[in-house]
């Protein structure tokens, strides 16, 4: 019973300092520093979690079940996909603050406070869909570690490693949520400085793009000796 509550730990443990892996932070800080609400914030986390947790759950009992590994050409193949993922939320994120302009029509926000708002369909679908699309490619990238990890391989069963896979994702979800909602007050502080506020924006999607171009060429390297090795 002890080593079942001990694995248990390690398993929520695993996810809440995985959560806090740079490409996480970066994607997530690409979502806020667009809408630093906290409430939010807190949303993109939890979005981000459960696209990354659900992922994780299906492919990792899917491999569990039919007892093979998840081949590293997988893994890679999505790591690449997660750069350019990295690249494209940083393109987005430096257009919409610098490029975009802002709609002259008035947006109302409760009684009394209206200003104009810079929101297109586009912004909309990423808020509503971007955090969940980006959680399930970071999952898919990241399945083949899981699979590895003490808790999950020590499982005696698949019912037991289920639980701890979920386990595992509530660590990621609590780690986003609240690592969302810390930098929504750092953004929602430095909104009341418009230059700060771009100088920021500016940075967090350059980092992104870094990353994410990080990323490709590692994830391209690896395919490539993969491929070579092969032949």
């Amino acid at each position: 019973m002890l080593g079942l509550v001990s694995l248990s730990y390690a398993s929520f443990m695993l996810g809440f300092v995985h959560g806090f892996d740079a490409d996480h932070m970066v994607e997530m800080t690409d979502f806020v520093s667009q809408d630093p609400h906290p409430v939010r914030a807190m949303k993109f986390g939890l979005k981000f979690g459960l696209g990354h947790t659900s992922t994780v759950m299906v492919l990792g009992l899917l491999a569990i079940a039919l007892k093979f590994a998840v081949p590293d050409a997988f893994a890679a193949s999505f790591e690449l996909a997660s750069g350019v993922l990295l690249i494209v939320l940083g393109a987005w994120s430096i257009h919409r603050r610098f490029f975009r302009k802002v709609q002259p029509n008035p947006h109302q926000h409760g009684i009394g406070h209206r200003h104009p708002h810079n929101h297109s369909q586009l912004d909309h679908t990423v808020f509503k869909y971007g955090p969940v699309i980006t959680g399930i490619i970071t999952g898919m990238a990241g399945t083949a570690g899981v699979m590895l990890f003490g808790p999950v391989a020590a499982a005696k069963s698949i019912v037991v490693a289920a639980g701890f896979i979920l386990l595992y994702g509530v660590g990621v979800i609590t780690a986003m949520s609240i690592y969302g909602l810390v930098i929504s007050r750092m953004f929602g502080l430095a909104n009341h400085h418009g230059k700060i506020t771009k100088l920021v924006s500016a940075v967090t999607g350059l980092i992104s793009i870094i990353i994410g171009l990080v990323w490709i060429s590692r994830a391209a390297g690896g395919l490539f000796i993969m491929v070579k090795n092969l032949v």
